[in-house]
């Protein structure tokens, strides 16, 4: 299960992402950062209550990282499965 808070601020919108992030949950995931994207050109994600992310989660994360979304409140689970090398 995923549960995506969005909060608006004046220049940017905060997405907080909570539960885990599998592939089955992606398409979710990526139609609110589309959304805050279009809306005000960059979104936060804040991350601090995400206990589990799939390969396909961690992959998408960095996705939205190289792009225009920043990454906050990663566990240090989570932030060593972004730093890992893929093949």
């Amino acid at each position: 299960m995923i549960r995506i808070t969005r909060i608006d601020g004046a220049r940017e919108a905060t997405l907080r992402i909570e539960g885990r992030i599998t592939r089955p949950r992606i398409p979710a995931l990526r139609e609110a950062c589309d959304q805050c994207l279009t809306e005000h050109g960059a979104v936060t994600l804040d991350l601090s209550r995400v206990d589990f992310a799939d390969e396909a989660g961690v992959q998408t994360l960095r996705e939205l990282a190289r792009g225009r979304a920043a990454l906050v409140g990663c566990s240090g689970f989570l932030r060593a499965l972004l730093q890992e090398n893929t093949p």
